[in-house]
């Protein structure tokens, strides 16, 4: 499988998360590999990603479903290594701020997100599941959209 600019983005981002605290624990390495194997990118793929960040382009997310989604690894690599470093937080504010989601809407979409990986621990989530999630969010939120634009 081709793996895509976008991908390649997200990859990166997660990466950057594992990486924000100056160290990348083991157990965020393996939780970056099996979101990849998930998501039909190899472990190849993504050392090329992670040892060439020059050569990934940024890019945007298309939709809210698919910002959500990506946030929920996000969720994930935050949680790989038992701990929530406050500058884990910041990135992923930063992901939420580059993508157009309000700051009050992107605090809460924080705390459900990483809630939800907190008392779930299964590690492997259908559309399904993801799409329930993503519609719970917008309704106990009272809102139709998580971006902006």
């Amino acid at each position: 499988m081709e793996v895509d600019n976008f991908q390649k983005s997200h990859f990166l981002n997660l990466f950057n998360i594992a990486l924000s605290d100056n160290s990348v624990d083991p157990m965020e390495l393996k939780e970056l590999y099996r979101i990849g194997e998930e998501s039909g990118v190899s472990i190849e793929e993504i050392d090329f990603i992670i040892e060439n960040p020059h050569k990934v382009k940024t890019t945007q997310y298309d939709n809210d479903f698919q910002l959500f989604n990506a946030l929920l690894n996000v969720s994930q690599m935050i949680l790989a290594d038992g701990k929530i470093d406050p500058r884990e937080i910041t990135l992923f504010k930063r992901i939420l701020a580059s993508n157009n989601v309000n700051r009050e809407i992107g605090e809460s979409l924080i705390e459900y997100l990483i809630d939800f990986v907190k008392a779930d621990d299964s590690n492997h989530y259908s559309t399904s599941l993801v799409n329930d999630l993503y519609k719970n969010f917008l309704e106990t939120n009272n809102l139709e959209k998580i971006m902006s634009i």
